[in-house]
């Protein structure tokens, strides 16, 4: 399946060029989201933020609730959940550094950008699936040879 199936590619260091800088807010959203994507574990604690681990329940960083904080991720863009937070109560990477840190969207991309420029552990490789091999290709004999016996 596609959601099993972990990034390996790694994404080139994100660099805000004088260009970058008087790009159209809407761009420099969109640019610094592509660059952060499979690396928002990483780059929000570098911006400052502390989440639990990927999967687990932990406080929230913006409403201080203790345990109904959840850091999702399933789609690679920081998607988190907050049981406690007003709405909207959840939201992507981005949408976690300016809630936290109470500034807009295109702040918080600015802070992203600066903490792409830094550099960052490498994704985890992907889960190889165990495909079918040569020790099992002796089970797989003995069952048809079983199969075809009981066919007859």
């Amino acid at each position: 399946m596609m959601a099993d199936i972990q990034h390996t590619q790694t994404h080139p260091k994100f660099t805000l060029s004088d260009k970058a800088v008087r790009q159209k807010p809407l761009d420099l959203i969109q640019s610094v989201k592509k660059s952060a994507m499979y690396h928002w574990e990483n780059l929000l604690p570098a911006c400052g933020i502390d989440i639990p681990a990927k999967g687990k329940h932990g406080a929230c960083p913006v409403c201080g609730g203790t345990d109904r904080f959840h850091f999702i991720d399933d789609h690679h863009h920081g998607n988190w959940h907050c049981r406690q937070c007003d709405a909207p109560n959840y939201g992507d990477g981005l949408d976690l550094v300016a809630k936290t840190k109470g500034i807009s969207i295109t702040e918080a991309a600015k802070i992203v950008a600066d903490s792409l420029r830094l550099p960052l552990p490498e994704p985890k490789p992907a889960k190889e699936k165990r495909l079918l091999g040569l020790p099992q290709i002796p089970k797989m004999k003995k069952f048809w040879i079983w199969y075809i016996t009981m066919m007859v």
